[in-house]
C-alpha cells in the first residue's frame, strides 16, 4: 500500500491557504512520522490559525486526520 501525507493551513494574516502533498510513503509508520513532524512544525506559530494534516492511502481512504485551531481570547466587554 502507498500512503500520502497532505497538509493545508489557513494564514491568519492574509486569509489565504497553503497546502501540499508532502510525500509518498510505502510504510504507514514512515507516513505517521511525517504526519507528526508536519503538525509539530505548523501549530502554535504566528502564521497559521488552522492546521490540518492527513494521511491517505492510494485509494483515497483517510487513515488519520487532525485539525488544530488557534484559540482566541474573547473580546473584553467595555461597560
Amino acid at each position: 500500500m502507498v500512503y500520502f501525507v497532505t497538509w493545508f493551513c489557513h494564514n491568519a494574516t492574509n486569509d489565504g491557504w497553503a497546502y501540499k502533498v508532502e510525500n509518498k510513503y510505502t510504510s504507514y509508520d514512515d507516513a505517521l512520522k511525517m504526519f507528526h513532524s508536519q503538525m509539530e512544525s505548523k501549530i502554535d506559530g504566528p502564521t497559521y490559525d488552522i492546521v490540518t494534516v492527513m494521511i491517505t492511502d492510494g485509494t483515497g481512504n483517510v487513515n488519520k486526520s487532525e485539525t488544530w485551531i488557534r484559540q482566541t481570547s474573547p473580546e473584553p466587554n467595555e461597560e
